[in-house]
């Protein structure tokens, strides 16, 4: 038997799509096409129909924003078909997509709109769908609730153009109902993608870490740095080409996605840095995922968006630009590093009896300890984010 399959991202949810919220996304960008532990939910599902030995061919079909295209998989299996379709376009192309499945002799056709991140069966599911000989079954939660997801056959290509016309809400005749009992997590907000990366440390979600685990709980991936005294406290995960500065601390469930960067003296605890983001010198972040120019904070429910480069910034998605700019920023550092030297051996020592300008008051004794990074919330004021300021 021959399964085809289709996978549709960026679309919203029914209830997301009447609320008008921007769900299922961080700036923009589909959760779907961020990464988790090294892979993307996209990443993972496309190699677990790969190795399943059960879908022969498998068409994605995307609905992409130009912030979003630096995130996507930057190469796929032969057996991978890339389709990019804007707005109500893309369902008019899975209809045409399922229509070619069918030509090209697939009898069942999985449905997968990304969204969510399940754990799905896939045997029982195409078992439960021929012992009840359904033109469409549907893949619901525990609650009974539908994860759209469906298996259809491909001879009844009515049915499932009403479905897609419908965007996956509205069938045209009653579809069964798989009961899902893997692990589900729907991927609604940042705090559902740092939910996943601790059910993947955890083991409560099938997610491997990627990369090379180099001691109990700690996986780094290829190309990582991480300088002479940075601590890294298991579990955490160390994504590819991430520099963790000097004396920078990740600890706690803590995950550094692909191509970000930790600078000196700064602490992630039980953080998800996203990828291409670089967290600036001497912070305390914690309980937060940090990228795209945006902090989450997950305890206080709160998002803000930083525009002060020095706390957060984007790091290019391009290979020279990168070189480029670590090479401005070496020319620039060497020498202020030179002249401060020279000025520092100039500068007369004085004792602190010679310059009572010095003696330090209370209130700058606690700016120099925590400069807290705070946003107003109503007539709340909520510390997300520490800096702390060495002594001069």
């Amino acid at each position: 038997m021959q399964v085809g399959a289709l996978v549709l991202v960026g679309t919203p949810s029914e209830q997301q799509a009447r609320l008008g919220s921007p769900a299922e996304t961080i700036g923009e960008v589909p959760i779907a096409l961020l990464d988790v532990l090294g892979r993307s939910v996209l990443q993972r599902l496309l190699e677990w129909l790969h190795h399943s030995g059960i879908v022969t061919a498998t068409t994605v079909i995307a609905d992409i924003t130009s912030k979003a295209r630096r995130f996507l998989p930057g190469s796929l299996s032969p057996q991978v078909t890339w389709i990019e379709a804007a707005g109500p376009q893309l369902w008019k192309a899975a209809e045409n997509c399922f229509t070619e499945a069918a030509h090209s002799g697939a009898e069942q056709v999985l449905i997968f709109r990304l969204g969510p991140y399940m754990e799905l069966e896939l045997e029982p599911l195409l078992q439960f769908h021929l012992d009840r000989a359904s033109r469409i079954t549907a893949v619901v939660d525990t609650n009974g609730a539908p994860v759209d997801t469906f298996v259809a056959s491909a001879s009844r290509r009515n049915d499932v153009a009403y479905l897609l016309r419908h965007q996956l809400k509205e069938s045209r005749t009653p579809c069964p109902a798989f009961p899902l009992r893997g692990y589900f997590n729907p991927l609604a907000d940042a705090a559902d993608l740092r939910r996943l990366a601790i059910d993947g440390f955890t083991g409560r979600a099938q997610i491997t870490p990627a990369g090379r685990q180099v001691r109990p709980g700690l996986w780094v991936e290829r190309g990582a740095r991480i300088q002479r005294g940075a601590r890294i406290v298991a579990p955490a995960f160390i994504g590819r080409r991430t520099k963790v500065g000097a004396a920078a601390v990740v600890t706690r469930y803590s995950a550094l996605e692909h191509h970000s960067k930790v600078d000196w003296g700064t602490v992630l605890e039980d953080t998800t840095l996203l990828p291409y983001t670089h967290v600036g010198p001497g912070l305390d972040v914690c309980h937060t995922v940090v990228g795209l120019n945006r902090l989450f904070h997950l305890v206080r429910e709160v998002e803000v968006e930083i525009r002060d480069a020095h706390l957060v910034d984007t790091i290019s998605s391009s290979a020279p630009l990168r070189i480029l700019s670590g090479l401005a920023s070496l020319t620039t550092f060497l020498p202020a590093q030179f002249c401060r030297s020279v000025f520092e051996a100039l500068r007369p020592k004085r004792g602190l009896a010679a310059a009572p300008d010095r003696l330090v008051k209370p209130s700058e004794q606690e700016e120099r300890a925590g400069s807290p990074i705070s946003a107003e919330v109503g007539p709340a004021r909520l510390e997300l984010m520490v800096s702390r300021r060495s002594e001069e």
